[in-house]
Protein backbone atom coordinates (compact mmCIF):
# COMPACT_ATOMS: atom_id res chain seq x y z
CA UNK A 1 0.00 0.00 0.00
CA UNK A 2 1.30 3.50 -1.09
CA UNK A 3 1.65 5.71 1.56
CA UNK A 4 -0.94 8.99 1.91
CA UNK A 5 1.61 11.88 0.84
CA UNK A 6 -0.85 14.96 2.23
CA UNK A 7 -3.58 15.07 4.19
CA UNK A 8 -6.68 17.26 3.64
CA UNK A 9 -4.84 19.70 5.77
CA UNK A 10 -2.07 20.62 4.22
CA UNK A 11 -3.07 19.97 -0.09
CA UNK A 12 -2.29 23.65 -0.61
CA UNK A 13 0.92 23.09 0.10
CA UNK A 14 2.42 21.28 -3.37
CA UNK A 15 4.94 18.57 -3.75
CA UNK A 16 7.33 19.84 -5.84
CA UNK A 17 9.50 16.54 -6.44
CA UNK A 18 8.67 12.70 -4.95
CA UNK A 19 10.78 9.87 -5.32
CA UNK A 20 9.97 5.76 -3.85
CA UNK A 21 13.37 3.76 -2.16
CA UNK A 22 13.29 0.08 -3.14
CA UNK A 23 11.93 -0.23 0.33
CA UNK A 24 9.08 1.09 -0.64
CA UNK A 25 9.61 4.75 1.30
CA UNK A 26 8.76 7.60 -0.33
CA UNK A 27 10.97 11.16 -0.51
CA UNK A 28 8.83 14.08 -0.97
CA UNK A 29 10.44 18.03 -1.39
CA UNK A 30 8.32 20.97 -0.52
CA UNK A 31 9.38 24.13 -1.29
CA UNK A 32 8.44 27.19 1.20
CA UNK A 33 6.92 29.94 -0.15
CA UNK A 34 9.49 32.39 -1.70
CA UNK A 35 11.07 35.58 -0.24
CA UNK A 36 9.22 39.16 -1.67
CA UNK A 37 11.01 40.52 -4.38
CA UNK A 38 11.76 43.50 -2.89
CA UNK A 39 14.56 44.54 0.38
CA UNK A 40 12.66 46.56 3.30
CA UNK A 41 9.80 47.32 0.29
CA UNK A 42 12.62 50.21 -1.35
CA UNK A 43 11.94 50.54 -4.72
CA UNK A 44 15.65 52.12 -6.01
CA UNK A 45 19.14 51.06 -5.65
CA UNK A 46 22.04 53.22 -5.44
CA UNK A 47 24.90 50.64 -5.49
CA UNK A 48 29.01 51.21 -5.37
CA UNK A 49 30.12 50.86 -8.02
CA UNK A 50 27.10 51.22 -10.53
CA UNK A 51 25.16 48.61 -12.30
CA UNK A 52 27.76 45.95 -9.31
CA UNK A 53 25.77 42.98 -8.62
CA UNK A 54 22.90 43.30 -10.94
CA UNK A 55 19.72 41.28 -10.40
CA UNK A 56 16.59 40.71 -8.51
CA UNK A 57 17.13 40.00 -4.61
CA UNK A 58 17.86 35.77 -3.99
CA UNK A 59 14.04 34.97 -3.44
CA UNK A 60 14.51 30.94 -2.55
CA UNK A 61 14.47 30.38 1.54
CA UNK A 62 13.80 26.71 2.43
CA UNK A 63 11.74 23.53 1.77
CA UNK A 64 10.96 20.78 3.72
CA UNK A 65 12.71 17.06 2.68
CA UNK A 66 10.56 14.48 4.63
CA UNK A 67 10.04 10.50 4.34
CA UNK A 68 6.87 8.62 4.52
CA UNK A 69 6.71 4.93 5.80
CA UNK A 70 5.25 2.47 3.51
CA UNK A 71 1.07 2.06 4.88
CA UNK A 72 1.40 5.36 6.88
CA UNK A 73 -1.83 8.03 7.29
CA UNK A 74 -0.86 9.89 9.93
CA UNK A 75 -0.12 13.74 9.60
CA UNK A 76 3.07 14.33 7.29
CA UNK A 77 4.42 16.20 10.64
CA UNK A 78 5.48 13.03 11.90
CA UNK A 79 7.44 12.06 9.10
CA UNK A 80 11.18 11.65 9.26
CA UNK A 81 11.92 15.38 8.05
CA UNK A 82 14.85 17.77 7.27
CA UNK A 83 14.36 21.25 6.28
CA UNK A 84 16.57 22.64 3.67
CA UNK A 85 17.69 26.07 3.97
CA UNK A 86 18.89 27.74 0.50
CA UNK A 87 21.56 30.52 0.58
CA UNK A 88 21.20 33.79 -0.48
CA UNK A 89 20.10 36.59 1.56
CA UNK A 90 21.26 37.18 5.11
CA UNK A 91 20.05 40.29 7.09
CA UNK A 92 23.36 41.02 9.68
CA UNK A 93 23.25 42.98 12.96
CA UNK A 94 26.40 43.15 13.46
CA UNK A 95 26.92 46.26 11.03
CA UNK A 96 24.68 49.20 11.40
CA UNK A 97 25.47 51.80 8.56
CA UNK A 98 23.46 54.81 8.74
CA UNK A 99 22.11 53.88 12.40
CA UNK A 100 20.22 51.28 10.67
CA UNK A 101 19.62 47.62 13.26
CA UNK A 102 21.34 46.05 10.45
CA UNK A 103 22.35 45.40 6.52
CA UNK A 104 21.01 42.68 4.22
CA UNK A 105 23.75 40.72 2.59
CA UNK A 106 22.62 39.08 -0.87
CA UNK A 107 24.45 36.38 -2.55
CA UNK A 108 23.02 35.65 -6.25
CA UNK A 109 24.34 32.51 -6.41
CA UNK A 110 23.68 30.84 -10.32
CA UNK A 111 20.38 28.68 -8.82
CA UNK A 112 19.07 31.58 -7.19
CA UNK A 113 19.08 33.12 -10.64
CA UNK A 114 17.53 30.16 -12.73
CA UNK A 115 14.56 30.21 -10.41
CA UNK A 116 14.46 34.31 -10.95
CA UNK A 117 14.40 33.69 -14.59
CA UNK A 118 12.23 30.55 -14.92
CA UNK A 119 11.27 28.91 -11.94
CA UNK A 120 13.43 26.18 -11.79
CA UNK A 121 14.13 25.59 -8.32
CA UNK A 122 17.20 22.36 -6.92
CA UNK A 123 14.01 20.39 -5.83
CA UNK A 124 14.74 17.05 -7.41
CA UNK A 125 15.90 14.05 -4.91
CA UNK A 126 16.68 10.48 -5.57
CA UNK A 127 17.36 7.77 -3.13
CA UNK A 128 20.30 4.79 -2.70
CA UNK A 129 19.70 1.72 -4.63
CA UNK A 130 19.71 0.38 -0.90
CA UNK A 131 17.04 2.73 0.05
CA UNK A 132 19.01 3.92 2.71
CA UNK A 133 19.82 7.36 2.01
CA UNK A 134 18.61 10.54 0.05
CA UNK A 135 21.05 12.92 -1.94
CA UNK A 136 19.61 16.34 -2.66
CA UNK A 137 20.99 19.79 -3.44
CA UNK A 138 20.61 23.11 -1.29
CA UNK A 139 21.67 24.86 -4.21
CA UNK A 140 25.52 25.21 -4.00
CA UNK A 141 26.38 21.84 -3.33
CA UNK A 142 24.99 17.87 -2.92
CA UNK A 143 24.56 16.83 0.56
CA UNK A 144 23.52 13.36 1.62
CA UNK A 145 20.93 12.41 4.26
CA UNK A 146 20.21 9.51 6.58
CA UNK A 147 16.48 9.93 7.45
CA UNK A 148 16.70 6.94 10.08
CA UNK A 149 19.67 8.58 12.10
CA UNK A 150 18.78 12.40 10.86
CA UNK A 151 22.76 12.57 10.18
CA UNK A 152 23.50 14.67 6.62
CA UNK A 153 26.83 14.92 5.33
CA UNK A 154 28.07 17.27 2.04
CA UNK A 155 29.64 15.69 -0.46
CA UNK A 156 32.78 17.42 -1.56
CA UNK A 157 33.29 18.52 -5.33
CA UNK A 158 29.97 19.33 -6.05
CA UNK A 159 29.97 22.64 -5.89
CA UNK A 160 27.14 24.77 -7.54
CA UNK A 161 25.69 21.04 -7.95
CA UNK A 162 21.85 20.91 -8.60
CA UNK A 163 19.36 18.03 -9.08
CA UNK A 164 21.00 15.10 -8.56
CA UNK A 165 20.22 11.07 -9.51
CA UNK A 166 21.98 8.00 -8.14
CA UNK A 167 22.72 5.43 -10.62
CA UNK A 168 21.83 1.92 -10.59
CA UNK A 169 24.46 0.35 -9.36
CA UNK A 170 24.99 2.45 -6.49
CA UNK A 171 28.85 3.54 -7.99
CA UNK A 172 28.01 7.10 -9.14
CA UNK A 173 25.68 9.82 -8.60
CA UNK A 174 24.90 12.22 -12.20
CA UNK A 175 23.79 15.64 -11.00
CA UNK A 176 23.17 19.43 -12.87
CA UNK A 177 26.18 21.40 -12.64
CA UNK A 178 26.17 25.51 -13.04
CA UNK A 179 28.80 27.51 -14.51
CA UNK A 180 29.61 30.73 -13.44
CA UNK A 181 31.91 33.71 -13.87
CA UNK A 182 33.66 36.45 -11.97
CA UNK A 183 32.41 37.67 -8.79
CA UNK A 184 31.07 41.44 -8.72
CA UNK A 185 30.22 42.76 -5.12
CA UNK A 186 28.75 46.34 -4.48
CA UNK A 187 27.37 48.40 -1.24
CA UNK A 188 23.85 49.60 -2.01
CA UNK A 189 21.45 52.18 -0.44
CA UNK A 190 17.84 50.73 -1.34
CA UNK A 191 15.60 54.00 -1.20
CA UNK A 192 12.05 54.85 -1.88
CA UNK A 193 11.11 56.24 -4.87
CA UNK A 194 10.85 60.18 -5.07
CA UNK A 195 7.37 62.14 -4.78
CA UNK A 196 7.59 63.78 -7.27
CA UNK A 197 10.26 62.00 -9.33
CA UNK A 198 12.34 65.20 -10.30
CA UNK A 199 12.97 66.29 -6.66
CA UNK A 200 15.66 63.73 -6.39
CA UNK A 201 16.43 60.34 -4.71
CA UNK A 202 13.61 59.29 -1.76
CA UNK A 203 15.14 58.70 1.48
CA UNK A 204 17.32 55.52 2.03
CA UNK A 205 15.34 52.46 3.92
CA UNK A 206 17.75 49.85 4.03
CA UNK A 207 21.64 49.06 3.14
CA UNK A 208 22.87 45.68 1.30
CA UNK A 209 26.19 44.37 0.26
CA UNK A 210 25.62 42.84 -2.90
CA UNK A 211 27.67 39.77 -4.21
CA UNK A 212 26.41 37.70 -8.13
CA UNK A 213 28.38 35.69 -10.23
CA UNK A 214 27.10 35.83 -13.91
CA UNK A 215 25.65 32.43 -14.68
CA UNK A 216 27.25 31.13 -18.01
CA UNK A 217 25.42 27.90 -18.28
CA UNK A 218 24.75 24.25 -16.97
CA UNK A 219 26.13 20.64 -17.84
CA UNK A 220 25.81 17.31 -16.74
CA UNK A 221 28.68 15.87 -14.07
CA UNK A 222 29.21 12.62 -12.44
CA UNK A 223 31.03 11.94 -9.13
CA UNK A 224 31.44 8.69 -6.62
CA UNK A 225 29.22 8.90 -3.40
CA UNK A 226 32.01 9.61 -1.45
CA UNK A 227 33.35 12.86 -3.85
CA UNK A 228 35.94 10.94 -5.95
CA UNK A 229 36.73 10.57 -9.81
CA UNK A 230 34.65 14.21 -11.13
CA UNK A 231 33.46 13.77 -14.57
CA UNK A 232 31.88 16.64 -16.58
CA UNK A 233 29.91 15.47 -19.58
CA UNK A 234 28.07 17.71 -22.07
CA UNK A 235 25.69 20.77 -21.07
CA UNK A 236 22.79 19.79 -20.50
CA UNK A 237 19.61 19.30 -17.36
CA UNK A 238 17.76 16.88 -15.18
CA UNK A 239 19.78 13.92 -15.55
CA UNK A 240 18.17 10.11 -15.36
CA UNK A 241 19.97 7.01 -15.39
CA UNK A 242 19.59 4.10 -18.08
CA UNK A 243 18.80 0.72 -15.76
CA UNK A 244 22.37 -0.97 -16.13
CA UNK A 245 23.87 2.55 -15.37
CA UNK A 246 25.80 2.97 -17.87
CA UNK A 247 24.10 5.79 -19.65
CA UNK A 248 22.98 9.33 -18.59
CA UNK A 249 19.72 10.69 -20.03
CA UNK A 250 19.28 14.58 -19.77
CA UNK A 251 17.41 17.70 -21.51
CA UNK A 252 19.50 20.30 -23.77
CA UNK A 253 18.69 22.23 -26.40
CA UNK A 254 14.90 21.96 -26.44
CA UNK A 255 14.64 17.59 -26.43
CA UNK A 256 16.23 14.65 -24.83
CA UNK A 257 20.12 13.78 -25.08
CA UNK A 258 21.51 10.54 -23.98
CA UNK A 259 25.69 9.65 -23.33
CA UNK A 260 27.57 7.55 -22.06
CA UNK A 261 29.18 7.64 -18.34
CA UNK A 262 32.67 8.22 -20.06
CA UNK A 263 31.40 11.29 -22.04
CA UNK A 264 31.71 9.70 -25.48
CA UNK A 265 28.98 9.55 -28.37
CA UNK A 266 26.01 12.38 -26.78
CA UNK A 267 23.19 11.51 -29.06
CA UNK A 268 19.57 12.97 -29.49
CA UNK A 269 16.51 10.67 -28.59
CA UNK A 270 14.44 10.64 -31.46
CA UNK A 271 10.44 11.85 -31.35
CA UNK A 272 11.67 13.93 -28.05
CA UNK A 273 11.66 17.54 -29.74
CA UNK A 274 10.34 19.86 -26.71
CA UNK A 275 11.07 16.97 -23.79
CA UNK A 276 12.66 17.75 -20.66
CA UNK A 277 12.99 15.74 -17.37
CA UNK A 278 13.62 12.08 -19.02
CA UNK A 279 12.87 9.65 -16.86
CA UNK A 280 13.73 5.44 -18.31
CA UNK A 281 11.84 2.44 -17.62
CA UNK A 282 13.16 -0.10 -15.53
CA UNK A 283 13.63 -2.48 -18.16
CA UNK A 284 15.34 0.16 -20.30
CA UNK A 285 12.77 -0.21 -23.16
CA UNK A 286 10.77 3.06 -22.64
CA UNK A 287 11.59 7.00 -22.15
CA UNK A 288 9.57 9.05 -20.48
CA UNK A 289 9.43 12.82 -20.33
CA UNK A 290 7.36 16.18 -20.12
CA UNK A 291 6.91 18.47 -22.95
CA UNK A 292 5.39 21.67 -23.11
CA UNK A 293 2.98 23.31 -25.90
CA UNK A 294 4.40 26.31 -26.90
CA UNK A 295 0.97 27.86 -27.30
CA UNK A 296 -0.89 26.57 -24.57
CA UNK A 297 2.21 26.69 -22.08
CA UNK A 298 0.03 23.39 -21.05
CA UNK A 299 2.59 20.49 -20.06
CA UNK A 300 1.81 16.53 -20.57
CA UNK A 301 3.95 13.01 -20.36
CA UNK A 302 4.66 11.76 -23.36
CA UNK A 303 6.16 8.05 -23.95
CA UNK A 304 8.84 7.40 -26.43
CA UNK A 305 10.62 3.63 -27.54
CA UNK A 306 13.93 3.58 -27.00
CA UNK A 307 16.25 2.13 -29.52
CA UNK A 308 18.04 -1.30 -28.17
Amino acid sequence: MLPLLQTSDDLTVPIEHATQSSDGRIAAFTLLPPLGRALCGATVAVCTPPGGGEGAPPRLAAGILRVREPGAGGAPTLDAQLQVEFPGRVFDTSQNPGGFDGIWQTDLHPFQQRFAADRRAPDRISWTPEGDRVVFSDGVSLRIWNPSTGAVEQLPGTEDGVNPAWSPTGTWIAFERYSKGALTEATCELRQAPLPPETGPGPIICYEQRRSWPLLGWTIALIRPDGSDLRLLPPGSRPAWSPDGQRVFYEANRRIWSVGIDGQDPAPVPSTTEGLQPAVSPDGRWLAFARVDTLTSVSDIWIVELEP
